[in-house]
C-alpha cells in the first residue's frame, strides 16, 4: 500500500497570487497603492491574461485589493488590519460550526484576563463607559435583541481598554456584519459582574493594599 500522495502541480494563477501578496504583506505595495495593470502583470509573469485575472480575483475575494472600475481603475491595495480576522469567526457562526454557548465558554476563559489588562489602562473616560454599560444591564430590556446588545457593551469597552491587538480584535464585531438569530434569553451571558468590573471601577490613582491584581504598576 503506497504511503505517499501523488503529487499535483501548482497551477500557475496561484504562483503569480503568492508573489502578489507577499509584495502587499513586504510593503513593495501599500494600502491604497494600484497594482500593476494587467498588461504589465502580464509581461512580468510571462503568463496570460486570464492567469492574472485568476489571481487578482482571489486577492479581492481574501480582502488584500479592491476593484476600481473606469479609467483610472484597477485593483488598489487595502490596507492589512484585524477584519480578516474577525469575518473568519463570522462566516464559521453563520455556517453554524461554532455554536453560542462555544463563543460564551471561550469568552468566559479569555476574557479575565482582558479585564486584567484593562486596569492598566483605566481613565476617568474609561471609567464613565464602563459606568454607563453596567447601568444598562440593569435596564428592563425591550427585546431580546436589546438584552444582547446591551450586555455586550461591556465586553466592547474593556476590550478597547486592554490595549492588546489581537484580544480587542477577537472581543470586537465587525460593522455591517450579518448576525444569525441571537441565541436563547434563557442563555446565560457574561455580565459586568462576571467579569469583575465593579472591582475595576473600585481603583483609584493608587492601588489598595489588599487589592492584587498581576501586572498592576502603582
Amino acid at each position: 500500500m503506497p504511503i505517499f500522495k501523488p503529487i499535483k502541480p501548482q497551477k500557475i494563477s496561484e504562483e503569480v497570487l503568492s508573489q502578489l501578496k507577499k509584495s502587499i504583506l513586504r510593503g513593495v505595495f501599500k494600502a491604497g497603492d494600484k497594482l500593476p495593470s494587467e498588461r504589465q502583470l502580464t509581461e512580468q509573469f510571462h503568463v496570460s491574461r486570464g492567469v492574472v485575472r485568476e489571481a487578482i480575483k482571489a486577492l479581492e475575494v481574501t480582502g488584500f485589493v479592491n476593484i476600481r472600475q473606469g479609467p483610472t481603475g484597477g485593483a488598489f491595495v487595502n490596507e492589512v488590519n484585524f477584519d480578516r480576522f474577525n469575518s473568519g469567526f463570522l462566516d464559521l457562526y453563520l455556517a453554524y460550526k461554532l455554536t453560542m454557548p462555544e463563543l460564551i465558554q471561550f469568552r468566559l476563559f479569555v476574557e479575565p484576563e482582558v479585564t486584567r489588562l484593562a486596569t492598566l489602562n483605566l481613565n476617568d473616560a474609561y471609567r464613565r463607559r464602563l459606568e454607563e454599560a453596567i447601568n444598562a444591564e440593569r435596564e428592563v430590556f425591550e427585546s431580546h435583541d436589546q438584552r444582547m446588545k446591551k450586555l455586550s457593551e461591556i465586553h466592547f469597552v474593556l476590550a478597547e481598554m486592554c490595549g492588546n491587538q489581537l484580544l480587542k480584535a477577537w472581543s470586537t464585531p465587525s460593522s455591517n456584519s450579518p448576525t444569525r438569530s441571537w441565541p436563547s434569553p434563557n442563555l446565560k451571558i457574561p455580565t459586568a459582574s462576571t467579569l469583575s468590573v465593579p472591582t475595576i471601577l473600585s481603583l483609584r490613582r493608587s492601588c489598595p493594599a489588599t487589592l492584587k491584581l498581576p501586572g498592576r504598576r502603582c
